[in-house]
Parts: structure tokens; C-alpha cells; sequence
């Protein structure tokens, strides 16, 4: 590996303390790096995503679980692999722990480390016949309100046949690797991450029928919104938020052409990691 981009999360860092010194070790080593940060590369950061990605042969982030999701696409986008470091509370996605940076400098001598593909899903936004917005997402499309007292109208189709209306506070669409975050949270089915499906689990429904489902990743789903009064629709991917909906709108929601890959140098089952981290939240 000749270049790598490291993405850093303050808040677990203070001052960057630790990713400066894992940049130092890296030039150490005769390695190009690159970030988005002047901490750890001054005046030669570089802070489109794009250009970050684009131009590094393997992504590093330093942070949690949102650090990595938030550079995801991109690196998807340039087929770049992805390695996490914990440097917060809780994380599913990253593979090491902090101080763990040793393992990365063996893993650039030997290349000595495995990969994981990991399936992604992608929402269209049609108004008016056109695709005024699209996004791709390592975890979950959700719609759900704006405002915190009205449910809102949801119509869900599956390959053109209408499956139900939701009134509820939302619905979440989650990859593989999204069933263990909003997903497990809202009641959904934990999906192991190496499976091609897509869940579907309502927020809050106001009904007893309507229960979460799993369908398979060559499946399209639409939403249909339906605003009634002043309700507030937003949608989000990844626990960003990316639209305002409005009433009529469609949310197309398919298994997206990008992949996200992950390197992992522990050899550690999905089911390991799930047991360790759930333990963790008691």
C-alpha cells in the first residue's frame, strides 16, 4: 500500500493526538498519507471526499462506527477498502481498537489480511417523474417525521404489488450490515452481513398487523408519501439527513451497484463480534 487516506474523528481523538502519531509511524514506514484534516497533513489536505478517495489505495478511519459510514460511499464509489479504528464508545463496522496501530503496520509488511464485501442499498427520490435526489448507504434508508407528535402515511409497494399502508412514525430499509443498528433497535431481524437481502421494519406502526420482513436484494420497494395535514417527511441514509419529502413523493429503495469493502485482520465470527458488543450496552 503506497497511499492511504485517514479520516479522523475529533471527539474520540483530542487534539488528534493518535492519529497523529499513527501518520507519523506510517511515513515512517515510506507511506503516502493522505486526509482531510490539517492536523495530520497541513496545507496538503484535502477535503473533498471524492479527491480523497480517489487518489489513495486503502481508507482508514479513526473514530466509530459514523466515521466509517460517513466516508463509505466514497470509498465504494473508487473500490477502496476500508479499515475502522475504534476511537468511541461502541462500534460494529471497526475493526481495532484503539492503540491497536501495530497491527496495521504488520498488516502493510506482510499483507496479511482478509476482506469483506459488504452489500449496499441506494434510494431514489422521484417528484413530479424525475429523480430529484439519490444516495447509497453501507446501513439504512429511513423515512420517518420531521415533527415529534404525528404519525405519517406511508404506502409500500414491492415489485409493483402493494404490500400495506403504514401509519406509523416511519419505516426503516436496512442492509445486511444495517440490521444490527436503527433496524435491531425498531424490533427488525438481525441479517448475517455476508447474505443479499434487504429488511423492511416499521417505526412505532399504529397497528397490530404490521410486522418487519426481509425480502430479497433483487427486489425493488417504493414508498409512496402521503401528507395529509403539516406533517414533516424526511428522509435519511446512514443517519444523515438527505430530503425533504413531500406529498406524492417516491422513495425507490433497491440494492445499490456499489459495494463497500472491509478489511479485518482479527479472525472473529459476525456472531462473536454481536454477542461482545451487545454485551457492551448493559
Amino acid at each position: 500500500m503506497k497511499t492511504i487516506a485517514i479520516v479522523a474523528n475529533p471527539s474520540g481523538d483530542k487534539n488528534f493526538e493518535y492519529s497523529k502519531k499513527l501518520t507519523r509511524k506510517l511515513n515512517e514506514l515510506g507511506v503516502k498519507v493522505l486526509s482531510d484534516r490539517e492536523e495530520l497533513t497541513g496545507k496538503e489536505c484535502i477535503k473533498d471526499y471524492d479527491e480523497l478517495f480517489k487518489n489513495a489505495d486503502l481508507g482508514i478511519t479513526l473514530g466509530g462506527d459514523g466515521t466509517l459510514l460517513r466516508v463509505s460511499e466514497y470509498a465504494a464509489k473508487y473500490d477502496i477498502p476500508l479499515l475502522g479504528m475504534n476511537l468511541g464508545r461502541l462500534g460494529f463496522l471497526v475493526e481495532l481498537e484503539k492503540n491497536d496501530e501495530n497491527k496495521i503496520i504488520d498488516m502493510l509488511i506482510t499483507g496479511n489480511y482478509k476482506t469483506e464485501t459488504r452489500m449496499r442499498i441506494e434510494a431514489s427520490v422521484i417528484r413530479d417523474n424525475k429523480v430529484i435526489h439519490k444516495c447509497s448507504s453501507l446501513n439504512d434508508i429511513v423515512i420517518i417525521k420531521g415533527n415529534i407528535l404525528k404519525m405519517i402515511h406511508l404506502r409500500l409497494d414491492i415489485d409493483d404489488v402493494y404490500i400495506n399502508d403504514y401509519y406509523a412514525d416511519g419505516i426503516i430499509f436496512a442492509a445486511p450490515t444495517g440490521t444490527t443498528a436503527y433496524s435491531m433497535s425498531a424490533g427488525g431481524p438481525v441479517v448475517h452481513p455476508s447474505l443479499e437481502a434487504m429488511t423492511i421494519t416499521p417505526v412505532c406502526p399504529h397497528t397490530f398487523t404490521v410486522r418487519p420482513m426481509v425480502v430479497s436484494a433483487n427486489q425493488k420497494a417504493v414508498v409512496t408519501v402521503d401528507i395529509r395535514h403539516d406533517e414533516d417527511v424526511v428522509l435519511f441514509s446512514d443517519g444523515a439527513f438527505k430530503a425533504k419529502l413531500e406529498k406524492g413523493d417516491m422513495v425507490k429503495i433497491t440494492a445499490s451497484d456499489l459495494k463497500t469493502t472491509l478489511i479485518r485482520l482479527e479472525d472473529r465470527s459476525f456472531f462473536d463480534v454481536l454477542n461482545k458488543k451487545l454485551s457492551e450496552r448493559k
